[in-house]
């Protein structure tokens, strides 16, 4: 005679740790610390199924990625200013707590320029995208007053900067 739907749901596994930078041995806040895995087509795809969980970490470096299923979980940590992390796949058991202890974030290196007009003038505000061939490390900057712009936390290897100049006029009307 009962009416109704009894959902039974496993229990979620949680990772905890803490970010720090190699170099200082400082906590870094507002590191991501989530479960996509890297690359532009990945990252595409794990965000629009779902599939990702992400963790923001505190001013003490701390973080706690909840909601994850038993079994193999890809781990990436990154922050703007340093190199992203990728741990080896962890593979969890149900319902595991799992501290994975301190999680050092190397500097890297950057890229750096300025942006001009045909005539040579500053131009502020325009958006700067730095990719590998691979699109696996992505970061982007803004120019500042005096048209300079960094991008830093890369990792080795060659990179294409692009502009990103495009600006869109839909008139009157538009939205």
């Amino acid at each position: 005679g009962r009416r109704g739907l009894i959902v039974m749901l496993p229990p979620e596994s949680v990772v905890t740790g803490v970010v720090v930078s190699a170099r200082t041995g400082a906590p870094v806040e507002g590191a991501t610390v989530g479960t996509g895995k890297s690359g532009m087509m990945a990252m595409l795809n794990s965000n629009m199924s779902g599939g990702a969980q992400e963790a923001v970490t505190d001013g003490e470096g701390r973080f706690r990625l909840v909601g994850l299923a038993a079994g193999g979980v890809p781990l990436r940590v990154e922050e703007a200013h340093h190199r992203p992390l990728v741990l080896p796949e962890l593979m969890l058991s149900l319902g595991e707590q799992r501290d994975v202890g301190v999680l050092r974030l190397s500097a890297g290196g950057a890229v750096h320029g300025r942006v001009t007009d045909e005539r040579g003038r500053p131009v502020s505000g325009t958006i700067v995208m730095v990719t590998d061939a691979t699109a696996a490390t992505m970061k982007r900057g803004t120019s500042d007053a005096q048209g300079r712009y960094r991008i830093e936390g890369l990792p080795p290897g060659t990179f294409t900067v692009m502009r990103m100049d495009f600006r869109m006029d839909m008139g009157g009307g538009g939205s």
